[in-house]
């Protein structure tokens, strides 16, 4: 498998990249509510270690020097997951106060309704921001070499997110399978 797969074997580039990513909280979760990520760079080290050992596992037991991207793609995640590499998520006020303020509703002239409407993925972010970013870079790179990918939606994410916080001793093949059933 040649592309972006083989090239995150390199330590430098993985760090870089995975860096990158992480460092960019999604655009949903800031559209109101800027916030800031403090991230480990020992962590995504330890993360680029988990996820060549998990590859070099497929290497020996399927006799492959090159898994397929939907079990690159797992091996990824459970390397991403694993390592939590947000270690802190701040997040700034919006233009109607913090989310506490607008969660509680004591803002005057915006409504329940558009409060809460307006709070739900910060929340969400704020509980999942590592398994949600861990999730959304391997299925990325997952869905790169797929010719007709498919997409998520919010319910879907969030229970693979619930499923990745609830779970931390999930195997590398199961979160293969995960892709594999998502992109057929």
């Amino acid at each position: 498998m040649n592309g972006v797969f083989k090239s995150l074997e390199d330590e430098a580039f993985f760090v870089t990249y995975v860096t990158n990513h992480f460092q960019k909280a999604p655009a949903a979760a800031i559209q109101d509510f800027p916030c800031h990520h403090t991230i480990d760079e020992a962590r995504v080290v330890f993360a680029h270690g988990e996820y060549a050992q998990n590859i070099k596992q497929y290497a020996v037991l399927l006799d492959s020097e090159n898994p397929d991207h939907y079990k690159r793609a797992g091996a990824m995640l459970h390397a991403l997951y694993k390592s939590d590499i947000v270690t802190g998520i701040e997040f700034d006020a919006s233009q109607w106060g913090t989310m506490e303020q607008v969660e509680s509703g004591e803002i005057l002239g915006l409504s329940y309704g558009d409060s809460q409407q307006m709070i739900r993925f910060p929340i969400f972010y704020d509980a999942f921001h590592n398994e949600m970013l861990a999730f959304d870079l391997s299925y990325r790179l997952c869905w790169s070499y797929e010719p007709k990918p498919r997409e998520y939606d919010f319910g879907y994410l969030y229970n693979v997110c619930h499923y990745l916080k609830k779970n931390r001793d999930l195997t590398v093949d199961s979160l293969s399978m995960l892709f594999r059933s998502l992109m057929h």
